[in-house]
């Protein structure tokens, strides 16, 4: 995973090859989609622990007391449902204009 990582930052195209080859690919941007939301709960938890409240209200019935609180609970799994919807409707898409990758 960390390969990949340093490799888009010193030869993009070459990495993007040879990660479209590799059969683990959908795995390893699972992996960072998780890093990141993960590194976001993380930063959220610290906005709460630390007494800050958003600038606007939510669209939520949640006090804005609580809002990063139940962010911090709720963004690994709705930021996955987000990673896999645009996946899969890229997938669609690429199939629909003749695409022959896999999911």
């Amino acid at each position: 995973m960390l390969r990949y990582a340093i490799g888009f930052l010193a030869r993009p195209r070459k990495t993007s090859d040879r990660l479209a080859e590799d059969p683990r690919a959908a795995w390893i941007g699972l992996g960072w989609a998780l890093v990141f939301l993960g590194a976001y709960s993380l930063t959220v938890l610290v906005y709460y622990l630390l007494g800050h409240e958003p600038v606007t209200r939510g669209f939520l019935t949640v006090s804005p007391e609580k809002w990063y609180l139940v962010q911090t609970f709720t963004t690994i799994p709705v930021g996955l449902a987000g990673f896999l919807s645009c996946g899969a409707l890229a997938h669609l898409m690429a199939r629909a204009w003749g695409g022959t990758g896999s999911f």
